[in-house]
């Protein structure tokens, strides 16, 4: 009777003194199981596993479709990767990457590549083996000028460079005319790219938070815009125009 007075009590002072990551890891599966699983279900969440090296292990899941190795602290990926041909979604953000892995741009079927939220200065110049890439986020890194091998990712739908240190975009950027969603917000552009207004797809164009003082009148060549966000800019003057536009439904200025 006396271990069972005693048990609850000393089970809630551990359960204190721990904290709430430690708590999280303790209830999360472990990575061998998780692993194992990964064998017949094509995915991997490895997520939030303070990695700082993926497991051996996973270079042999060649049939993978999603990688998920967010919110650790890897800033290197095997070559090891190469054998997921099949991978369509990998997920690296929150990490500590300064460059992107070669390999990464070696996956022909990758549909969504997530790397915001790392240490990014650069990104690789040739990347035209990403044939099939439709989103690109690398909001959130320390790039200070647009890579120009983003220009290559023809078939890119949505890409996000927000939070980043940028003035403007590279003229390339023109050919992603395929283009629908374009976050451009919180960095340092002072006016719209001349590139934006030759990507005719685009529908979601946010530049909020920037040091815009104009919108050009360019802009109504994006037949295809319903949403343009310029609040937090230093913005004076507008064409009239711009709330004209054929399928816009919201500008939001201020």
């Amino acid at each position: 009777s006396f271990l069972t007075s005693r048990t609850p009590h000393a089970n809630m002072s551990l359960t204190h003194r721990l904290s709430k990551k430690e708590l999280q890891a303790a209830s999360q599966p472990s990575i061998d199981s998780v692993i194992e699983r990964a064998r017949s279900t094509g995915k991997l969440n490895l997520s939030e596993r303070d990695l700082t090296q993926v497991p051996n292990a996973v270079w042999d899941l060649s049939s993978l479709t999603v990688l998920d190795l967010s919110g650790n602290c890897l800033s290197e990926l095997s070559a090891g990767l190469y054998v997921m041909q099949n991978l369509r979604q990998l997920n690296m953000s929150n990490n500590c990457f300064k460059k992107v892995p070669d390999v990464v741009c070696k996956l022909p079927k990758l549909q969504d590549l997530f790397i915001n939220s790392n240490q990014l200065t650069e990104f690789p110049t040739n990347c035209s083996r990403l044939t099939s890439l439709k989103n690109l986020n690398l909001g959130n890194n320390k790039l200070t000028e647009a890579p120009i091998g983003v220009a290559q990712l023809t078939t890119l739908k949505e890409l996000s460079l927000a939070h980043n240190k940028l003035r403007t975009l590279p003229a390339e950027y023109a050919k992603l005319k395929n283009l629908r969603v374009l976050r451009l917000y919180g960095n340092e552009m002072e006016e719209v790219p001349e590139a934006v207004v030759s990507m005719e797809g685009l529908e979601i164009l946010d530049m909020h938070g920037n040091k815009l003082n104009t919108v050009p009148r360019e802009l109504r060549q994006l037949r295809h815009l319903h949403e343009l966000m310029l609040y937090e800019n230093n913005i004076h003057r507008c064409p009239s125009d711009i709330f004209r536009m054929e399928e816009i439904e919201e500008v939001s200025l201020d």
